[in-house]
């Protein structure tokens, strides 16, 4: 599940409105395991390209070059792949930001069989177990200086909806969103279990000992 090239930062996003969220996380080992650590973030109300801007400039000064201290990589909510902030009809969020040099991932390499050749957002439930073990684990880590961040993790809000799944919703969602789409497709998945096959199974013989078989 890596992206290919070697990326400073990963940069999570969600492409709304209001706000066009960032999460900007690097990847570090600390004590031999792996860990998500957010280092900056970015909220703009505006379009795609805005928020490029602002994360291209001061404070942020990111880059889209690989191998450069300051090169990022975008990992997006999969939605951008087909549709924009603006739902202008061929403008897509994907797009617009590889028109400003970036290169862009979905936060999802799996497609909807027979359904569309886009990619589909991971299962919210498993996504936010995902974070969550992480965060116990101490493999989740915010900078004190992503104070909107900091802030949306402690209060991002669930509702329930009618198929009885608990989804973040609110202001705080966006920036959550943002940061869990990055991790989600950074993390390995565990190796599922193989089947067995008949050549791994041993039948031995019963044998008579001392009245027992």
């Amino acid at each position: 599940r890596e992206l290919g090239e070697p990326f400073a930062h990963v940069i999570g996003g969600d492409f709304q409105r209001r706000p066009q969220a960032a999460a900007v996380l690097r990847v570090l080992e600390v004590g031999g395991q792996v860990v998500y650590w957010f280092v900056d973030e970015c909220g703009v109300k505006g379009t795609e390209v805005e928020l490029s801007t602002e994360l291209m400039g001061a404070p942020h000064s990111l880059c889209p070059a690989p191998n450069d201290p300051r090169g990022a990589v975008w990992v997006g909510d999969c939605s951008g792949s087909w549709q924009g902030a603006e739902r202008i009809r061929g403008r897509t969020s994907f797009g617009l930001l590889e028109e400003q040099g970036w290169r862009v991932h979905p936060a999802e390499v799996v497609k909807v069989a027979g359904r569309s050749d886009h990619p589909k957002n991971p299962d919210v439930g498993q996504r936010l177990g995902l974070m969550m073990r992480l965060m116990e684990a101490r493999r989740v880590r915010v900078s004190p200086a992503c104070e909107w961040l900091q802030d949306a993790f402690a209060r991002c809000q669930l509702a329930k909806r009618e198929s009885g799944r608990r989804v973040p919703v609110g202001r705080h969602a966006h920036v959550t969103d943002a940061a869990s789409y990055a991790v989600w497709r950074l993390e390995p998945r565990p190796q599922a279990a193989q089947p067995f096959r008949a050549s791994d199974i041993m039948i031995l013989q019963r044998q008579k000992r001392e009245g027992f078989l």
